[in-house]
């Protein structure tokens, strides 16, 4: 969680070391030049707008499936970052009362049991041995069946929450980001069958389920170049810091 306000991090359940520091302006301070810091998903949000599938899009949304969860949302062009920039943490929704015990503190949060990194967990206490993402990745591909049930549970999870991005924001496209996803044509198909039952049929029906393009680093650098043009032009898409001299991507 990044609180653009003061450019802090507040919360990172998967990289705590950065809890309630501000690495940006730290490097900013050190490099004596402006840096940004962005959180991971509306990153993804700027990439596929500036170099994917999003280009001509003015309302999509964006799940980020990798070690947790995350969703960033562009309304009308601009980029729904709530208050202070909290916006977007269905990850941390609760879908298991009695769950594993979450990063961020909680129990049963849908990250623990529909991300890559809930799946390797599952499998790793399944084998008796922690499998890297790397790894998982390879079973995928090879479609192992030491995977299932777990896969197909993960699926369903996973399924849950976009259904609820679906009913909650109406977008006209929502792309997934995901590793896992994207090894097997198979398991998106099963993904997008399985969110058909579980989102609202209208909602269901209005909203194109892509796999995203976009990378996080490419984030970085479309995170700079609306820095740079917000500089001298009205706030296009989210207001990230002061006027830039030289920018480096975060």
């Amino acid at each position: 969680l990044v609180d653009y306000q003061r450019g802090r991090s507040i919360l990172s359940p998967n990289v705590p070391v950065t809890n309630e520091h501000t690495p940006a302006k730290d490097l900013g301070e050190r490099l004596g030049i402006d840096a940004l810091i962005i959180q991971e998903s509306h990153a993804l949000c700027l990439a596929e707008r500036h170099f994917g599938n999003a280009k001509e899009r003015d309302d999509f949304a964006m799940l980020d499936v990798t070690t947790g969860i995350g969703l960033g949302v562009i309304s009308g062009g601009r980029l729904l970052t709530g208050n202070s920039g909290l916006a977007g943490e269905v990850g941390h929704i609760t879908v298991e009362l009695d769950g594993r015990q979450c990063g961020c503190g909680n129990r049963g949060c849908l990250e623990t049991v529909a991300s890559d990194a809930g799946l390797a967990y599952a499998i790793s206490q399944k084998i008796g041995r922690k499998i890297s993402a790397a790894e998982l990745i390879s079973l995928i591909v090879a479609n192992d069946p030491i995977l299932e049930p777990e896969l197909t549970e993960t699926v369903r999870y996973l399924a849950v929450g976009i259904a609820a991005v679906i009913n909650l924001f109406n977008p006209s496209t929502l792309f997934v980001h995901s590793r896992m996803i994207a090894a097997s044509p198979k398991l998106f198909e099963r993904l997008t069958e399985e969110t058909c039952h579980r989102a609202l049929p209208p909602s269901f029906m209005d909203c194109e389920i892509i796999l995203a393009h976009g990378s996080k680093r490419q984030g970085a650098v479309a995170a700079i170049i609306e820095h740079l043009t917000n500089a001298g032009l009205p706030s296009l898409v989210m207001p990230l810091h002061a006027p830039p001299k030289h920018t480096v991507g975060c």
